[in-house]
């Protein structure tokens, strides 16, 4: 198979790329994860991990009407939105899944003791032996 004459058109004087023709919008668009990024930053508010911590323990420490108004005001930041409904819904389910990982990030997870012992409460092994019946080892 031959090449096109159509496919040889861009080798045309005229329509190759020169420093002097260049197509009007040169590179990458920017990506829309960085216009966004940009877009927050130009608030110049964010959240930090401190006070996340902090919100979430006030919220802990409000009954379910508190936690369902705040929720429901058009001013309330987003991230408290979805904690006090989180909770909220928790309390209506009797259900802990949300306020147990929400105190798993506050206060980190309760470390368990594993203590391997005997019966008796004596180690279970107390001392390994090597018995060398060849004569190898002296």
């Amino acid at each position: 198979m031959g090449v096109k004459k159509s496919s040889l058109k861009n080798l045309e004087k005229g329509s190759r790329f020169t420093s002097q023709n260049q197509p009007k919008n040169a590179g990458r668009k920017p990506s829309r994860f960085k216009e966004i990024i940009g877009e927050l930053d130009e608030l110049g508010e964010s959240l930090s991990l401190e006070d996340f911590n902090k919100v979430v323990k006030s919220l802990l420490i409000l009954n379910k009407d508190q936690l369902v108004d705040l929720a429901k005001k058009e001013d309330t930041p987003i991230a408290v939105v979805i904690i006090a409904s989180s909770i909220a819904g928790d309390i209506e389910n009797k259900q802990l899944g949300n306020l147990d990982r929400l105190l798993d990030r506050v206060y980190g997870k309760a470390t368990q003791k594993n203590e391997v012992t005997g019966k008796d409460g004596k180690d279970l092994i107390s001392s390994i032996q090597i018995i060398d019946k060849t004569g190898l080892f002296k």
